[in-house]
C-alpha cells in the first residue's frame, strides 16, 4: 500500500473512501501512515484499494447496481445515526433497494466529494442526513443524482427534503422548564451552521417570549452536537458566574457532557439544576437520573427518508408515510423549582 498520502495511480480518495464507507479524510491517514484510525476501518480502506487497483475489473468503480442508495452520514459517537440507518436500510430493502453507506466528517467539502463518488458508482439516488453542504452546491449535486436530505429544508427539480419541527420540539421542551417554576433557562446551542440547532435556539427564544421574559445572552453557550462540546459548554456556562436554575441542551450528547461538568463542580441534577435534552436518544437512559428529552421518530425518519428518495428516482411522486410528532419524554433529570 502506498504511504505518500496519495491514492494510486487512476483512483481518486473519494473513489477509495465510496468503497470502504469511511470519509476521505480516514482514507488520507492510512494512506499516510497516520495513526487515529481503527482497525476496522484501516482494513477496509486496504481492501478498498486492493479491490480498486489489484483485484477489480476495470469499471469497479461503476459496478453498482441501479438500486442502490447511496446514504452519507456523519462521523458521529451519536446513536441517533445507528437509528436513522436502521430506518433507512429496512425501508430500502423492502422496496428491493441496496444501501450504500459512506461517511462524512461534519465537512462540506468532503461531503461533496462523497456525493461525486457516489455518482461515480452510479448510485440510483443520495440519502444526505443532517449535511453541512450549502443551498448552492446542494442543488449542483442534485443535477449530477437525486438526492433527499433531512434535519433542513430544500426543494428542488432532483432535491427533496425531510425534517422534523425543531422550533416546535425547543418550544415544548423549555415550556416544560417553565412549568416547573424555571426562569433562569441557559441553553447549550448546537452548531450554528445546521438549520436543525438554528430552529431550536429560535423556539427557545420564542419559549421566553411567550412567558414575558428577557433573552440573555450571557445564558447561551454554542456546544455543538457532541458530549465534548456540551461539556465545555457547561464548563463556560458556570465560569460566568450568570444564575440559572434550569438547563435546555440542543441534544442529548450535549446534554450528557453538560451532566459530566455538573458532576465535577458537585451539582446535583436534578437537585440543584434541571437538565432537558433533545431526541431521546439511547444515551438519554444512560445518566443518573436519566434524561428528561424531546424525542423524535428517528427510525420513522430513516423509513420515510427512503420511500421518499425512492419516489425522487422512480419518479412516483412525493406521497410519504407519516412520520410520529415529537414527543415530550419526563424523566428524572427535571423538578420543580423549590
Amino acid at each position: 500500500m502506498s504511504t505518500s498520502g496519495k491514492a494510486p495511480p487512476g483512483v481518486s480518495m473519494a473513489e477509495i473512501a465510496a468503497r470502504a464507507g469511511v470519509s476521505v479524510s480516514t482514507v488520507a491517514r492510512v494512506l499516510n501512515a497516520s495513526g487515529g484510525v481503527s482497525g476496522e476501518r484501516r482494513r477496509a480502506v486496504q481492501e478498498a484499494v486492493t479491490l480498486l487497483t489489484e483485484g477489480a475489473p476495470a469499471d469497479a468503480t461503476q459496478a453498482c447496481a441501479p438500486r442502490t442508495i447511496g446514504v452519507l452520514v456523519q462521523a458521529s459517537e451519536s446513536s441517533y445515526f445507528d437509528a436513522l440507518l436502521q430506518g433507512i436500510d429496512a425501508q430500502l430493502t423492502s422496496l428491493g433497494y441496496t444501501m450504500l453507506r459512506v461517511c462524512g466528517d461534519w465537512s462540506a467539502r468532503e461531503e461533496a466529494e462523497q456525493v461525486r463518488a457516489l455518482v461515480a458508482r452510479r448510485v440510483a439516488g443520495v440519502i444526505l442526513p443532517c449535511g453541512v453542504l450549502d443551498d448552492v452546491l446542494l442543488q449542483r449535486l442534485a443535477e449530477e443524482v437525486p438526492i433527499v436530505v433531512t434535519g433542513r429544508k430544500a426543494h428542488g427539480e432532483r432535491l427533496r427534503s425531510l425534517s422534523i419541527d425543531n422550533c416546535a420540539g425547543a418550544l415544548t421542551a423549555v415550556r416544560h422548564l417553565l412549568s416547573l417554576g424555571h426562569r433562569r433557562i441557559a441553553h447549550i446551542a448546537g452548531p450554528p451552521d445546521q438549520e436543525d440547532a438554528r430552529d431550536r435556539l429560535s423556539g427557545y427564544r420564542q419559549a421566553l417570549e411567550e412567558a414575558g421574559l428577557r433573552f440573555d445572552p450571557n445564558l447561551v453557550v454554542q456546544g455543538g452536537f457532541l458530549k465534548g462540546g456540551g461539556l465545555a459548554a457547561m464548563h463556560a456556562l458556570l465560569e460566568r458566574a450568570t444564575a440559572f436554575t434550569a438547563v435546555f441542551a440542543a441534544n442529548d450528547l450535549s446534554a450528557c457532557g453538560a451532566r459530566q461538568a455538573l458532576l465535577r463542580y458537585g451539582i446535583r441534577v436534578p437537585d440543584d439544576i434541571s437538565l432537558i435534552g433533545f431526541d431521546d436518544a439511547v444515551e438519554a437512559l444512560s445518566t443518573d437520573p436519566p434524561l428528561t428529552t424531546i424525542r423524535q421518530p428517528v427510525r420513522e425518519l430513516g423509513s420515510a427518508a427512503a420511500v421518499q428518495i425512492v419516489n425522487l428516482v422512480s419518479g412516483a411522486g412525493d406521497a410519504l408515510p407519516a412520520v410520529p410528532p415529537l414527543e415530550l419524554v419526563v424523566r428524572g433529570s427535571t423538578r420543580r423549582l423549590r
